[in-house]
């Protein structure tokens, strides 16, 4: 694994520490995000960047964060990831739906191992 150090996106610029680290296998990223506290939100979405951009040969990657908290309350109902078609960054609801609103206010967070097409 090698380690990265992620941007991200709908928290105040000092509020994050974050493991992160992704590994490579023919075109295939694996990258995992882990969050060491709770960032202060400033935005009503969250993003983080992808240390490797996505292929814009394959369709849109998804999935579930093992772990997510808007507002400063654990999330009962897994939060998704996904990684658009030649994107950069993995964006994030609130809910596996296609669309949710994360708090602008409060504090959130997102840990989530996302696999890839690269």
């Amino acid at each position: 694994f090698i380690g990265y150090t992620p941007v991200f996106g709908g928290f105040t610029a000092t509020s994050i520490t974050a493991t992160s680290m992704f590994s490579v296998r023919g075109r295939l990223c694996h990258y995992s995000v882990k969050l060491s506290n709770n960032g202060t939100s400033n935005a009503a979405t969250v993003s983080v960047s992808l240390p490797i951009t996505s292929n814009s040969s394959y369709g849109v990657a998804e999935g579930a964060c093992f772990y997510a908290i808007n507002g400063g309350t654990i999330l009962t109902t897994p939060a998704k990831w996904m990684i658009a078609v030649g994107g950069t960054n993995a964006t994030f609801n609130t809910d596996m739906g296609t669309s949710s609103t994360w708090g602008t206010t409060g504090t959130k967070l997102v840990d989530f191992i996302a696999d890839y097409y690269i």
